[in-house]
């Protein structure tokens, strides 16, 4: 936990060293989190308040348990690229709206956030990748944005309170298992631009 006096945590030589650190508290005053931070390591996960400043999140940064129902206001995704496993895990997470230009990595991003029930993304995205809302058990509603392509293996799998899915025009490949298992979809509708289908993408549903 560093105190709320601190606004910058820069990487590089110092701080933690080689210390097993699972988790850091950044408070109000905090602005910064590079990937490299800690030392170097890309594993850090922060558990962060609902923030009055703006919030500079760059990669590498996991909101693991984070007590948040929504992304703040203040969480500034400009810099980042890779949101592997970015809103992993956060139970609390409910809808989420997310919008930035140099996305490139979306894999596990909100994996088994079981509260999470809207999704609005951006027309930056043009690839949903492996197990990106996974296990999203209460995920209702979900906006593509017009640039996306690409549906990734089980980018939806067990989302058992969907119940219908409108694929976009722009959209070319879904992937295996995509959607397996959500037991209530039983309306699927595909775009003109769809030219693959992986095995079992819409396995086990009603």
């Amino acid at each position: 936990t560093y105190a709320t006096a601190i606004d910058n945590i820069e990487g590089g030589g110092g701080g933690t060293g080689d210390c097993t650190l699972e988790s850091i508290t950044i408070t109000e005053n905090g602005k910064y989190y590079p990937n490299e931070g800690i030392d170097g390591y890309n594993e850090v996960i922060v558990n962060v308040t609902t923030p009055t400043d703006v919030y500079k999140v760059t990669d590498g940064v996991k909101f693991k348990t984070s007590t948040f129902t929504t992304i703040p206001e203040g969480l500034d995704f400009s810099n980042v690229t890779d949101f592997t496993q970015t809103f992993m895990d956060c139970a609390n997470l409910k809808s989420v709206n997310i919008n930035t230009s140099n996305a490139i990595k979306f894999e596990s991003t909100f994996e088994n956030c079981t509260n999470l029930t809207g999704i609005i993304l951006g027309d930056s995205f043009e690839e949903i990748e492996d197990k990106a809302f996974s296990a999203c058990c209460n995920l209702t509603n979900i906006i593509f944005g017009n640039n996306l392509e690409t549906i990734g293996n089980e980018a939806f799998a067990i989302c058992n309170k969907l119940t219908s899915v409108v694929i976009g025009n722009n959209i070319e490949t879904i992937g295996a298992s995509a959607f397996v298992s959500c037991n209530n979809l039983t309306s699927v509708v595909l775009g003109d631009s769809v030219e693959m289908i992986g095995g079992c993408a819409f396995a086990y549903n009603s």
